[in-house]
């Protein structure tokens, strides 16, 4: 017999008389994809390991999602079409600015302004892999004709984010220009570029004898 799919209304009446950590579970993965938004904005704030800040962000939502559930005074509510987003919400979003102000404070301490344009070269790729292709190769240089096709080599090895930083730079576009135009923070601007040069420099080390 198919197990009765209970709505939000029903589950969390559930939970608050049972207390079952199954229950728990299963609203956790009602709402994950709200979660997962909220832990995105999150991750891509942050300068370092942004898969490590979402999952964090995840793992802390679960117990704000506990707390909510014990907040809802569900006997007041009637309502079968009643959606338990309305209440996730705003714990959500007060999460979520408790990350960011972490973040922000992150940032700040071990990148400043000043650090993001004196550490960070323009990275004009072409001029860059110009500059650093050595004599001799792993591959008969005739292979590699052109500059440019050593270049779409690196470039195929960057994320697609990294790729338009890359190409915005090559504009003479700023810090803060690029982060507005993407929609992302100004350390983030500097951190994937940062991580655009290793893997330019890596390559290119594997392409020397």
């Amino acid at each position: 017999m198919t197990e009765k799919i209970l709505n939000d209304r029903q589950l969390i009446e559930q939970i608050q008389k049972h207390n079952k950590t199954q229950d728990y579970e299963i609203l956790y993965k009602r709402y994950m994809l709200m979660i997962n938004k909220y832990a995105f904005k999150v991750g891509k704030n942050f300068v370092g390991r942004s898969f490590d800040i979402q999952q964090d962000f995840k793992q802390e939502a679960y117990f704000i999602m506990v707390e909510a559930v014990n907040n809802t005074h569900i006997d007041n509510i009637q309502n079968d079409n009643w959606k338990f987003q309305n209440v996730f919400y705003f714990y959500l979003k007060k999460l979520q600015h408790r990350f960011l102000k972490k973040i922000f404070t992150y940032n700040s301490r071990h990148l400043s302004t000043q650090e993001f344009e004196e550490q960070t070269p323009s990275f004009k790729t072409m001029d860059y892999v110009r500059s650093k292709i050595p004599q001799r190769l792993t591959v008969p240089m005739n292979h590699y004709s052109e500059f440019d096709d050593i270049r779409t080599i690196i470039m195929a090895q960057f994320t697609d984010r990294q790729k338009e930083i890359v190409k915005y730079r090559q504009l003479n576009m700023t810090f803060s220009e690029i982060g507005k135009e993407l929609n992302i923070s100004h350390p983030t601007v500097h951190w994937d570029l940062k991580r655009a040069k290793k893997i330019a420099e890596n390559l290119i080390e594997k392409l020397v004898y």
